[in-house]
């Protein structure tokens, strides 16, 4: 598997299928993801209150783990990589001092492609928060993580 997400970052443009889509490992990253994606504090750390549990807008956490699921498939995207971005995003609050302010927000979207997105809440006003945004991606382009299924983005205070 490392050999592969080193293989997809020196080739961020060509799709490596995962290996064992449906098998037992795959299935316990895919449950380790939306864990995380659930309860921020796994990967923000001290950066989340604790507590903090994102929401899913448009669905139960059960139909937006089976959507995520067809997302990586489509994709050919591990759920480590998703796992990968999002534990970047929490060293980098955590680096720069930024903290989440509001539930997280979790939704998929299998229209016009298929993609998931989260939004970090955080404590600053959105135009600050844009600028760290801009930022986060510098970071994410430069790992080569920045990929199309997953979005993930800074933003303002939300709903607590």
């Amino acid at each position: 598997m490392t050999v592969m997400v080193t293989q997809a970052r020196a080739e961020p443009h060509r799709v490596v299928p995962a290996p064992g889509i449906g098998s037992m490992a795959e299935e316990a990253s895919l449950d380790e993801l939306i864990g995380a994606l659930r309860n921020p504090s796994v990967v923000f750390g001290d950066a989340a209150t604790p507590g903090m549990r994102a929401t899913c807008e448009m669905a139960d956490w059960a139909a937006s783990a089976a959507a995520l699921k067809r997302i990586l498939a489509f994709h050919g995207t591990p759920p480590a990589d998703m796992l990968a971005a999002l534990r970047l995003a929490g060293e980098f609050a955590r680096k720069h001092g930024l903290r989440l302010y509001g539930s997280p927000w979790f939704c998929t979207f299998d229209v016009d492609g298929m993609w998931a997105r989260y939004d970090i809440h955080t404590t600053l006003e959105w135009q600050e928060a844009i600028s760290w945004d801009d930022r986060f991606m510098d970071v994410l382009v430069a790992q080569r993580m920045d990929r199309g299924s997953f979005h993930l983005q800074f933003s303002g205070r939300g709903p607590l």
